[in-house]
């Protein structure tokens, strides 16, 4: 997931176009539902203890018809688009799945 806050004066969606352009190199055309979270990670995926709060907003994003289905980028270990009306949910992060039960 692309990560970022929200620079002085900037809303959501501002953030996010602006987020995906610097991490992914994409261009907004129209975003969907925003759906805000909170997530409290005590360990990380090799089980050792943290104390990490986590806050953002998931969106819902149509895939633009000209977007790649994955892309290498410097910001990130690799992403593709995922439907998550078809495609296999085991293989999303904890932190996606914590979302998605919101």
């Amino acid at each position: 997931m692309p990560g970022g806050s929200p620079e002085p004066g900037e809303s959501w969606p501002e953030t996010l176009e602006r987020e995906l352009h610097e991490e992914l190199g994409l261009h907004l055309a129209t975003a969907g539902h925003f759906k805000p979270f909170a997530l409290h990670v005590r360990t990380t995926s090799t089980g050792a203890a943290i104390n990490f709060h986590h806050r953002g907003v998931f969106l819902d994003l149509p895939r633009p018809p000209t977007a790649p289905p994955t892309l290498a980028s410097p910001d990130t270990a690799g992403w593709r688009w995922f439907d998550l009306r078809t495609d296999d949910k085991t293989h999303l992060s904890p932190a996606v799945h914590a979302v998605l039960a919101l």
